[in-house]
């Protein structure tokens, strides 16, 4: 299969109305935004998009909306997983039917530990999902690796695992162990596999570069969007003095993020915060839905997020 992307693909944030519907009318105005900035893909319904908190129906909503803004120009990745399986595979068909270009699963219970429940990561058990997943439809599957969720470390008992999995082509990874993505990239070279493996850890974009992925999703390029594709232009075109500085600038903002956010509290309190920018930025994302944030968002946090991006020595955009 044809790589699916080569470059930037925002994880994109899911709008809400006021009275917490998905809001589709400002679906294109963001859509736009990615393309003017140069991104080549955007992912919809992850972490970042709340997916596990919307239903069925809502999910189906955004990537139905996205995909017709988007008319093509970009590719559209849709995170159909953190669901019962049957569920999980007519996300996939609606997928397909709507014009997206992947579909993308966290395996069954990724997002266990964030609401305080025990789930031990079992490769066989996510192995089976993905296979159920995988075989709905014709498009590029990719498991979206989060964390320590995969059920084993060793790129050789993922790729053997794997192989049995129906178009597999690719994979979302976001973890800080790059030893690992480079292994599982250098034994798919070895064995002859072509696969799309992009990396999603914001805060270490360049060294998924260096270890040779071939672009990158993430949340805080919602916020960022023309910095990190700049980066990964930077970066491929040999100028790693730019990329680097682009990586440290944008790091300035993550971290202001992570601290503002309290997301050492909770990863996806951050969505709080990336919609308090958009927002600034003439976006009608609305908030976050309660069951993504370990604690309300209080007026004085969005405030001295704004006011500490405002006053950074380079333009946050």
């Amino acid at each position: 299969m044809a790589p699916v992307l080569k470059g930037m693909a925002a994880a994109m944030i899911t709008p809400f109305t006021a009275d917490n519907k998905v809001n589709v009318e400002c679906i294109p105005k963001m859509v736009e935004m990615f393309i003017d900035a140069g991104h080549k893909a955007t992912y919809l319904c992850g972490s970042t998009g709340s997916g596990f908190a919307c239903t069925m129906e809502e999910r189906k909503t955004m990537t139905a909306a996205v995909c017709d803004a988007v008319k093509g120009r970009i590719a559209v990745i849709v995170m159909v997983g953190a669901c019962p399986v049957d569920e999980a595979v007519q996300l996939a068909i609606h997928a397909k039917e709507v014009g997206a270009s992947a579909i993308s699963s966290t395996v069954p219970g990724a997002y266990s530990a964030m609401f305080g429940e025990e789930r031990k990561p079992n490769l066989a058990e996510s192995i089976e999902y993905f296979k159920t997943v995988g075989g709905a439809t014709d498009l590029p599957f990719w498991p979206y690796w989060l964390g320590n969720s995969m059920g084993t470390d060793t790129a050789p008992a993922f790729l053997d695992a794997m192989k049995d999995v129906p178009n597999f082509s690719g994979m979302k990874y976001t973890t800080s162990d790059f030893f690992t993505f480079q292994q599982i990239r250098f034994l798919a070279e070895k064995r002859g596999m072509e696969l799309n493996l992009v990396t999603g850890a914001d805060e270490m974009f360049v060294c998924g570069c260096v270890m040779k992925s071939d672009g990158g999703i993430g949340s805080t390029y919602n916020v960022m969007p023309k910095m990190y594709a700049r980066m990964y232009t930077a970066f491929h075109e040999g100028n790693l003095a730019s990329a680097m500085q682009l990586q440290e600038q944008c790091n300035q903002v993550v971290a202001l993020l992570i601290d503002t956010c309290a997301c050492r509290e909770r990863g996806t309190n951050i969505i709080a915060g990336i919609m308090a920018v958009l927002r600034s930025r003439g976006h009608d994302v609305g908030y976050p839905r309660d069951r993504m944030l370990s604690r309300p968002f209080t007026a004085e946090q969005e405030k001295t997020l704004l006011d500490g991006i405002a006053a950074m020595d380079f333009v946050v955009e």
